[in-house]
């Protein structure tokens, strides 16, 4: 006897460090309501407007920003991620909150 599946919600959460990320959540947010569960969309800025775009009738939620800043050069990547540790922490800490 096959029971039907309670509906679950689901929290996709992409960062926003390029569109990459939240492009890649489209088939994997499409396959959940295709599957019975209820997608939520949270993040912020670009990416959080495409996915409000591509999925209008999701409940979507604001997540505060990391606010990173890439290095020009990748010999720099390792010092510059280093340098926006601090706003990484306080984004985590405010999403502990929120």
């Amino acid at each position: 006897m096959n029971l039907p599946i309670p509906s679950k919600n689901i929290l996709v959460a992409p960062l926003n460090w390029g569109l990459g990320h939240a492009t890649r959540c489209i088939p994997i947010i499409k396959a959940l309501g295709e599957n019975g569960f209820t997608p939520i969309i949270a993040s912020d800025g670009v990416a959080l407007a495409m996915l409000r775009k591509e999925f209008p009738h999701l409940q979507a939620l604001e997540l505060p920003s990391y606010e990173i800043e890439y290095a020009k050069n990748g010999a720099n990547f390792k010092w510059k991620m280093l340098k926006n540790t601090p706003k990484m922490i306080e984004a985590i800490l405010v999403e502990k909150k929120w």
